[in-house]
C-alpha cells in the first residue's frame, strides 16, 4: 500500500469511527441530481470503487461530478496526485483548505478540515478556533506560515499580490514551483466552496 493510500486510509477510519455518519447516503444530496454508489455504473461505479477502497465512503462533494464521469475521474486523480506532494504535506494542505474555507463561509470544508486538524494532526482546538478568526496565529513556522497567508491573500484578492511578496517567500527558501502549487491549491478550494455553497451540498458528517 502505497503511502498516500495509508495516510488517507488512516485518516477516513479515524473520521468514520468519530466523526462521519452516511445519514444521506441514498438521499438528494444536492440541488442537482448526482449517482448514488449503489446506483453507479460504468466510469463512475469505478472511480466510486477506488475512492471508497481508499477513503471507506464517497463524500458527497465528490458525487457532485457523478454526471460527468470524465470529470470525476479527472477530479479523483488531482486528489491523488495532490495527496502526494513532497515539501507541502497533508497537514499543510489541510490548513489551506480550512482556512480559504473560512474566507468563503463553506460550512462543509470548514468542519471536515477543522475535524482532521484535531483529531488526525492533534491540534489544539483551542488554536485551530483561533487560527480561523486571525490566520496570522496559525501555529507553522515561518516559512510555512508566510506560504499561507499568500495563498490566502491571492485568493481574497487576486491583484493584491505583488513582486515582493514573491520574492519574499522566495528568500525563505521557497520555489517558484511550490508557491504557484500552493497558491492554485487555494484558488481549487474557492472553485470547491463556491460548488458545494451553489448546489447546497449536504454534510455527511457530524
Amino acid at each position: 500500500m502505497s503511502g498516500f493510500k495509508t495516510r488517507v486510509t488512516i485518516l477516513m477510519l479515524i473520521l468514520s469511527s468519530t466523526l462521519l455518519t452516511k445519514v444521506y447516503a441514498d438521499d438528494k444530496i444536492a440541488l442537482i441530481e448526482t449517482v448514488s454508489p449503489k446506483n453507479a455504473t460504468g466510469d463512475v461505479a469505478k472511480v466510486y470503487k477506488e475512492i471508497n477502497d481508499q477513503w471507506q465512503m464517497v463524500p458527497n462533494p465528490i458525487k457532485l461530478y457523478s454526471g460527468n464521469p470524465e470529470m470525476l475521474k479527472q477530479r479523483w486523480e488531482s486528489y491523488k496526485m495532490i495527496g502526494q506532494h513532497k515539501t507541502i504535506d497533508e497537514k499543510f494542505q489541510t490548513i489551506i483548505r480550512m482556512l480559504v474555507s473560512a474566507q468563503h463561509d463553506c460550512q462543509y470544508c470548514i468542519g471536515i478540515n477543522e475535524s482532521m486538524l484535531i483529531n488526525m494532526f492533534k491540534m489544539d482546538k483551542s488554536k485551530v478556533m483561533a487560527m480561523k478568526k486571525d490566520p496570522s496565529t496559525t501555529p507553522l513556522p515561518e516559512k510555512e506560515k508566510a506560504l499561507l497567508l499568500f495563498t490566502l491573500k491571492a485568493v481574497h484578492d487576486s491583484k493584491s499580490t505583488t513582486k515582493e511578496d514573491i520574492e519574499a517567500l522566495q528568500k525563505l527558501g521557497w520555489t517558484d514551483a511550490e508557491i504557484f502549487f500552493a497558491t492554485s491549491y487555494a484558488a481549487e478550494m474557492v472553485a470547491t466552496d463556491i460548488l458545494i455553497n451553489a448546489f447546497q451540498v449536504k454534510i455527511d458528517y457530524k
